[in-house]
């Protein structure tokens, strides 16, 4: 499977074709700007249990985790743009002194920190900045956005179980669950997407980007892979609420993109009302260097599975009272390996005091097979109270 420049212009070219008819439209006298923010915040306890080698956290604080400030602007019937920051706090290490070496023996050389000092800040990003075209061809509705965009599969799933301002879908959590600690997507990268909605009942989104995710934007200054990535996402919707999916997620990581190459396929299945939000996924990761499937230490090679679930019950049109119960469950596991499996489980209960103010108490870990054969502390345990409001 390889794609080279000529065709990523082709394909871009017939996307801007859907634009075709902007110049036929009426300029408006002005461009409103709509300005909106999300922030989410907690108070956490950490309460793993220690082990005769390995002691467990029993931490309590408070935390902002995420502030989100958007503007969007419509142009025009057709063309609409937006621009998100994101603030986030990282841990970063300071004041270290650096050398590069080979660490993974693939050829390339990495930065390695050595006796620096690990602080944690909050951090300005640039989230979101496109320019989106919409049109209307027959049947079919069709979007183009084009720049730092999100990603055809991480938000989709965010939007069927509307629990991203409790903890991230755990595709997007999936350092912590497979048994490498690799992440196979990103929520937003800079590329370029079509968006088709045919008949209501039937939507596939595709898209080409850098890969590097939104963090990461300057390819040139941070050439973790050669290729470009390509993502896909079919879904059907057969009646009201529910959503049939499949997934596909293709990065070419060298100058081969046929032999040298990573990332998933996958299938879903969610329910979304204003009762009850409920869903599936399950991903088979995939990585080959010259042509070969990836293989551990020990020769077996790497067959990693990674399995998302989520429910959400929201009784108020029942019962009046704004409350609602949250749960995900997950799984990474390499079929391959013994002692592999990590399993994530959260629940809790929660109530809306406004539309745009919501709380809930959350209880969440992480079990580690890898973890209990090290005689590390585990599961890994957390008591939330957190907050998501919008403005």
């Amino acid at each position: 499977m390889k794609f080279n420049a000529l065709s990523i212009g082709v394909f871009i070219n017939l996307l801007l074709l859907i634009a075709g008819t902007v110049f036929a439209e009426e300029k408006p006298e002005t461009s409103p700007i709509e300005l909106n923010g999300t922030m989410y915040l907690n108070l956490h306890s950490n309460i793993t249990d220690s082990t005769e080698t390995d002691s467990g956290e029993k931490i309590t604080t408070f935390e902002i985790e995420r502030v989100y400030l958007t503007l969007k602007t419509k142009l025009n019937e057709i063309f609409s743009a937006r621009v998100t920051a994101d603030v986030s706090h990282d841990r970063i290490i300071e004041n270290a002194d650096t050398i590069e070496t080979d660490v993974d023996g693939d050829g390339s050389e990495e930065t390695v920190y050595m006796e620096g000092s690990e602080t944690d800040k909050y951090n300005l990003y640039l989230k979101y900045a496109y320019i989106q075209a919409k049109n209307k061809i027959g049947p079919a509705d069709i979007k183009f956005k084009a720049g730092l965009i999100d990603t055809p599969v991480i938000g989709f799933i965010d939007k069927m179980a509307d629990q991203r301002w409790v903890h991230k879908n755990l595709l997007d959590d999936s350092k912590n669950l497979l048994p490498d600690g690799s992440s196979y997507d990103n929520s937003a990268d800079m590329g370029a997407s079509v968006d088709i909605d045919f008949i209501k009942n039937i939507n596939l989104v595709f898209g080409v980007f850098n890969g590097e995710g939104y963090r990461k934007t300057n390819e040139e200054e941070h050439d973790t892979y050669e290729g470009k990535a390509y993502q896909a996402r079919l879904t059907i919707t057969p009646l009201n609420g529910l959503f049939i999916s499949g997934f596909f997620r293709f990065e070419g990581t060298g100058a081969n993109e046929s032999d040298d190459n990573e990332g998933y396929m996958g299938a879903g299945l969610a329910w979304k009302s204003d009762l009850l939000m409920a869903g599936v996924n399950g991903f088979k990761t995939f990585v080959k260097e010259d042509g070969e499937n990836m293989e551990w230490s020990n020769g077996d090679k790497k067959n990693q599975i990674l399995i998302d679930s989520w429910l959400t019950v929201t009784p108020e049109k029942i019962t009046g009272i704004p409350v609602f119960f949250m749960g995900r469950f997950g799984l990474g596991k390499d079929m391959n390996l013994e002692d592999s499996i990590t399993t994530f489980i959260g629940a809790g209960i929660g109530y809306e005091f406004h539309e745009k103010v919501r709380t809930i108490v959350w209880y969440q870990q992480y079990d580690s097979e890898a973890d209990d054969a090290a005689g590390k502390a585990n599961p890994q345990q957390t008591v939330y109270l957190k907050a998501e409001l919008s403005f």
